[in-house]
């Protein structure tokens, strides 16, 4: 069965609000260029994620690390990396065909065992990306540290 682009962004779409409603995390659906092919709901982003995204040196970074994750189209196996900002993001590729086009992404959460070091990158971050280092600080003790089990 051949899946039209229609049918794909429909299904993304189900799997999306599915997953959300289910977990409470959000989840992307990427291109091969690592562009969000849902429309970008920061809603149910961490306040951490809303404020780099929404600042002006953060959200160009967050786009090339977007890129990063889009650009392994050959790499066909999930995979688990950190965001520019040290943040856990699990990648799956989406196969169809044995041809890559999509991926989802999950993030948002810290690795245990990785909290000091990334509270101590933090404030150079801050410092990088022209925020507040206090508010940046404060989002980041609110995002959500996992198990490496968890996975």
């Amino acid at each position: 069965m051949i899946l039209s682009e229609l049918n794909i962004v429909k299904m993304m779409e189900k799997v999306n609000r599915t997953f959300i409603s289910v977990t409470g995390h959000s989840i992307s659906f990427m291109d091969s260029e690592g562009r969000s092919v849902l429309p970008f709901n920061l809603n149910i982003f961490s306040e951490f994620c809303k404020y780099v995204i929404n600042s002006e040196k953060g959200g160009p970074k967050c786009m090339e690390c977007n890129k990063m994750i889009g650009s392994d189209s050959e790499d066909l196996s999930p995979r688990i990396s950190q965001c520019y900002m040290g943040l856990t993001i699990i990648t799956i590729p989406i196969v169809i065909s044995g041809k890559c086009n999509y991926s989802i992404t999950c993030g948002q959460m810290l690795m245990a065992g990785e909290e000091e070091e990334f509270f101590q990158e933090l404030r150079f971050k801050a410092s990088e990306l022209d925020l507040d280092r206090k508010k940046l600080i404060s989002f980041g003790r609110r995002v959500k540290v996992v198990a490496a089990n968890f996975f």
